[in-house]
């Protein structure tokens, strides 16, 4: 506990008290306030403060009596030997004994210099009776209507009845009517099920009652001509397990598809066009080459005068070379023998050869490549305005390809491929797995169809081979052991027998263009009129009754009106001289609200607070503020409330320790606290209640 001024005890004993404990020998080490006295546990002895500093006098040692007590420049002398000397009291008057009876309380105490209580002043409590007789009425309020309440000396209080939805209030007179729209449309269906067994649909509707169908028969319990699973070799199967399925063949890219009787035809049209250069003529008039193709109108290349016609070579090899070794210049040559070693360091370029024979049985590609791989390598086929094709090495891909692209032999690093090229080899072996991106549907029906053989080599089949492999025998491609069910009985179609789809009572069948659909009218249901029902509700009335028939439609509806007794009420019969009781502890009646006068009154027993109206009090009679500047010991801290019955407390805000000043109440709104030293900005903390 901080106390941050003098402690003025008025002549009062401190009892008990114990100074301050120090461990060690304060003089000289401790630094004190002058007059200040601590007791040393270690050398046993009470010491004094006499300059503010660490110069400590010692009073006594040990269990002795203290024998004199210096103060400034006057010595304190304690004589007699009496263990715990008396200390006369400066006022020993007192007032009566007062205990508050009945509706007498305590309004006013007295209290003198040394802070005795000299006289109590008391009051007796008065009650204003608020019992009153109301009175009602109806009163208009746009969309709702107002029940008003008026006492005995004409004051008034209002009940609102507001309208909701769908709900409309009319006051007249002394009557409020209260109707309600009825747009109450919760009849519906929310659920179905199905008994195969008797045919009966049953609908639960939402507020009402089941509500049964019995479709007597109109319904399918089994059908037998429905298919089964449809197996393609190869292929993943087609299920299709219900009388509604229907098995539809599609055509696709080149592909089209016919029926006949019991048939099936699939063909295909040859698309495949392949363009490509197979002549060339060139005209020494005017320097055109002339190519024609395959696939494509040819093409027409102007040389523009770069050939020779004619030349005849005067010097030999050795006085060319004798004039220069070495020439940055084209040169153009017949055939030519190299002896020696050949070395390009450009491009290699052999133009309209017929032939290039290389004895060499390996070729090299990338041979200066001497890290991790990063090139594509192959041969580009020149192919004019087709687009080239390449067999090379995908690096990226890590595999070999033959494809198309624009590329001209001049890119370095990745080949760009437009598409993959067609191969056509011979016999083909395939170490791993031959995977296939997409198949053609090419040919006819007499065209083979390739199929996987023994050690896994692809081997063609005639379709009147397949149709052999599958059992079909060598007829119009019908199939042995055809097999129709319906998931419980199995029925099977031997050659040459006819399956017909037919449909019976509401189960239709229809054939378009070899597309069978299996449809059903079972849902035309045509719902069974009824008469409208209307009611209105006027005043207190409400629905009594509602009748349902078996179709859970409602055929009847009736209404009563409410009266006061079916609304629990059981006073006078003259609602309009209702006597509203005063609520109490244990009778639930009206009260009414105190003001924010009446509350800080703290009187009235008859009136309650709200919760809002409880918050202003309490905000109302307590205030909180930050004092100290450092300089200032008296500081006058204004907290309005209006008087001096106030509890002050004080708090240190860096440490959160109660502090303790002197306190006056200098007036009815302000209070004045004194330090012993100033405090620093802001460093303490008020707290103030009214009481």
């Amino acid at each position: 506990m901080k106390f941050l001024n003098n402690l003025d005890l008025q002549s009062n004993e401190l009892q008990n008290a114990v100074i301050q404990n120090y461990a060690g020998n304060p003089d000289g080490t401790l630094t004190g306030t002058e007059g200040q006295i601590v007791y040393s546990t270690t050398v046993d002895a009470i010491f004094i403060n006499t300059d503010s500093s660490t110069a400590w006098d010692r009073l006594a040692t040990g269990s002795s009596a203290v024998a004199s007590v210096t103060a400034t420049n006057a010595t304190i002398v304690v004589a007699g030997t009496a263990t715990n000397p008396t200390i006369g009291h400066g006022n020993t008057s007192s007032v009566s004994d007062l205990s508050a009876t009945a509706r007498t309380y305590v309004d006013g105490i007295t209290f003198d210099t040394y802070g005795h209580i000299t006289a109590i002043s008391t009051s007796a409590e008065s009650v204003t009776n608020s019992n009153t007789t109301y009175s009602t009425s109806a009163v208009d309020s746009g969309a709702n209507a107002i029940i008003r309440l008026t006492d005995s000396g004409g004051g008034t209080d209002d009940l609102t009845l507001v309208a909701g939805g769908n709900v409309t209030i009319t006051p007249s007179g002394d009557n409020i009517t209260i109707a309600a729209a009825n747009d109450n449309d919760n009849d519906f269906v929310d659920g179905a099920s199905w008994a195969a067994a008797t045919g009966v649909l049953t609908l639960s509707v939402s507020s009402q009652s089941d509500v049964t169908v019995d479709l007597d028969g109109r319904y399918i319990t089994s059908q037998s001509d429905d298919f089964g699973t449809i197996a393609v070799a190869g292929q993943t199967s087609v299920n299709a397990s219900s009388a509604g399925d229907t098995v539809t063949y599609v055509a696709a890219g080149g592909m089209t598809i016919t029926t006949g009787t019991d048939e099936v035809t699939f063909s295909s049209a040859n698309t495949n066009s392949i363009d490509y250069v197979n002549a060339g003529s060139f005209n020494t008039t005017n320097g055109e080459l002339t190519l024609t193709g395959v696939g494509n109108a040819g093409a027409v290349i102007d040389l523009d005068g770069r050939f020779l016609t004619s030349f005849t070579e005067a010097d030999t090899l050795d006085t060319v070379t004798g004039r220069g070794a070495t020439t940055t210049n084209a040169v153009t040559t017949g055939n030519l023998t190299v002896n020696g070693d050949l070395t390009v360091s450009g491009a290699h370029t052999v133009t309209l050869a017929e032939e290039v024979k290389v004895e060499d049985s390996i070729f090299v590609l990338n041979s200066n490549e001497a890290g991790t791989p990063s090139e594509d390598a192959g041969l580009v086929i020149e192919r004019g305005t087709a687009t080239n094709v390449a067999m090379l090495w995908d690096e990226s891909a890590d595999n070999f390809a033959f494809v198309n692209s624009n590329e001209d032999g001049t890119t370095t690093g990745n080949v760009t491929i437009a598409s993959y090229a067609p191969v056509k080899t011979g016999n083909l072996s395939v170490a791993g797995r031959a995977l296939v991106s997409t198949v053609d549907a090419k040919g006819t029906a007499a065209s083979v169809f390739l199929t996987t053989g023994t050690a896994g080599v692809i081997e063609s089949r005639t379709a009147a081979q397949v149709r052999s492999d599958i059992g079909a025998g060598t007829g119009s491609g019908t199939m042995d052991d055809f097999i129709l069910t319906d998931g419980t009985t199995a029925t099977t179609v031997d050659d040459g027998d006819t399956v017909t789809l037919q449909g019976t009572g509401l189960v239709s069948v229809a054939n378009v263009s070899g597309t069978f659909t299996v449809s059903t009218t079972a849902n035309n249901y045509a719902h069974p009129t009824q008469t409208a029902i209307g009611v209105t509700g006027t005043a207190a009335s409400v629905i009594d009754s509602v009748t349902v028939n078996t179709l859970g439609h409602t055929t009847a509806v009736t209404k009563r009106t409410l009266t006061l007794a079916n609304l629990g009420y059981t006073g006078a019969t003259d609602a309009n001289k209702y006597v509203l009781p005063t609520a109490s502890a244990t009778v639930t009646g009206g009260v009414e609200l105190a003001t924010t006068a009446e509350a800080n009154t703290g009187s009235d027993t008859t009136r309650a607070v709200t919760a809002a109206g409880l918050t202003t009090f309490y905000n109302g009679r307590r205030f909180k503020g930050s004092i100290g500047d450092g300089s200032a010991t008296s500081i006058a801290v204004t907290h309005s409330l209006g008087t001096t019955d106030v509890i002050v407390q004080l708090f240190d805000v860096s440490s959160g320790d109660t502090v303790y000043a002197d306190v006056v109440r200098t007036s009815a709104t302000v209070v004045t606290i004194d330090f012993g030293a100033a405090p620093a900005s802001n460093d303490v903390r008020v707290l103030i209640i009214e009481l």
